[in-house]
């Protein structure tokens, strides 16, 4: 007659997972999910650098952007929200302005704008939504040194620098807040892309038909 103990990973799926998978998709979203490093980001930072014309009106957007991120983030609704855990949401926001004060607008901004870029060309990279999401949030963090911790490693007698992970909730919830922020912004970098690409197939076939018999 003794009630069994709900299993704290039946909600999410990962019951049926082992310790070092359920791990996994804590840190990265999804225990298939290979992280993505910041240099593998780069090649989609410099492409939406490079797709935005009049960078000055694109700063001011940004900039506008983050400030209106950091005040709904620390609105008090929000905390009064039932939806809401307290603990969740003020580890949330601690970290948000944390990373919004040390990183200015601008590659916050674009460094979110090419995460969305990364997974329209290369979809395959992200397993799942909430994969996309986790990585989303690690990328935006990774920005600022604060979000890594460091320790001595005796073996290799070198300091090893680490990401300081964060609560799947804390995470879910930053990737909430930034994708609502950002996803028109990144929309727009996104059809731009695609624009782009178009000119450049329709120069191609103009120029192969113009060498054709």
């Amino acid at each position: 007659m003794r009630s069994a103990r709900r299993c704290r990973f039946a909600a999410s799926g990962w019951a049926s997972y082992c310790e070092r998978c359920r791990q996994r998709a804590r840190r990265h979203g999804a225990p298939e999910q290979v992280p993505i490093r910041k240099a593998e980001l780069m090649k989609y930072v410099k492409r939406v650098k490079r797709l935005i014309r009049n960078r000055e009106r694109i700063e001011t957007y940004l900039l506008e952007l983050a400030g209106v991120l950091a005040d709904v983030v620390q609105m008090p609704e929000a905390r009064s929200n039932g939806v809401w855990v307290v603990r969740w949401k003020k580890k949330a926001t601690e970290e948000m302005m944390r990373v919004l004060r040390d990183v200015d607008a601008t590659s916050g901004g674009v460094t979110v704008a090419a995460a969305f870029l990364m997974r329209d060309q290369e979809p395959r990279r992200f397993v799942s939504d909430p994969a996309f999401r986790t990585q989303l949030v690690r990328l935006w963090r990774s920005q600022t040194g604060l979000a890594f911790g460091s320790f001595w490693n005796q073996r290799t007698d070198k300091v090893v620098s680490v990401y300081k992970d964060l609560p799947p909730r804390v995470v879910e919830t930053i990737a909430l807040f930034l994708v609502e922020t950002y996803a028109r912004f990144a929309g727009y970098v996104i059809a731009a892309d695609r624009r782009e690409k178009d000119r450049a197939t329709a120069l191609d076939e103009t120029l192969s038909a113009g060498f054709s018999d």
